[in-house]
């Protein structure tokens, strides 16, 4: 899967998880503003574990890693989704 087709899965997870809208070509801004809460996050988790079968411990967690998609798209990265 390449970056492309990778920011648009998460996209729509992320969409799906209740985010209203989601930054326009800045992959940097705070998602916080677009509706990702705790919960959202909660739930964005579960998502991404199933989709991608993988699995986040909570020793690889952190609210940094996803603060915003390009946070998301390195971590998803960094876990090995290919």
């Amino acid at each position: 899967m390449n970056d492309n087709e990778l920011l648009e899965k998460v996209s729509e997870l992320l969409l799906d998880c209740g985010l209203f809208e989601l930054p326009e070509g800045n992959l940097h801004a705070g998602l916080d503003d677009y509706g990702l809460d705790s919960l959202a996050i909660v739930l964005f988790i579960s998502k991404i574990e199933k989709e991608f079968s993988i699995k986040i411990s909570t020793e690889n967690y952190s609210a940094e890693k996803f603060k915003n998609l390009k946070e998301i798209l390195t971590f998803l990265r960094e876990l090995g989704v290919q």
